[in-house]
């Protein structure tokens, strides 16, 4: 649980980094995070990561790594 939630840290820090540098220098562009499925059914579906999304207007990719598909968009 530890690793997954350092791993949720570093990766909304720095998805929240660059939507804002993002918003001065590309207004129009719109980030995504990408995000494998082991993740999205671990930690981002567990109250705490849903809230982190949530409060935060992440917006998701959400991909399978072997089968290297999308999965589903959030």
């Amino acid at each position: 649980m530890i690793s997954e939630v350092y791993d949720l840290e570093v990766a909304v820090g720095q998805y929240v980094i660059y939507r804002e540098m993002l918003t001065v220098l590309e207004p129009t562009r719109e980030l995504i995070l990408a995000v494998p499925k082991y993740s999205f059914d671990g930690i981002f579906s567990e109250p705490f990561g849903q809230f982190v999304v949530k409060q935060q207007n992440l917006k998701l990719l959400v991909y399978d790594d072997q089968e290297r598909m999308i999965v589903q968009w959030l």
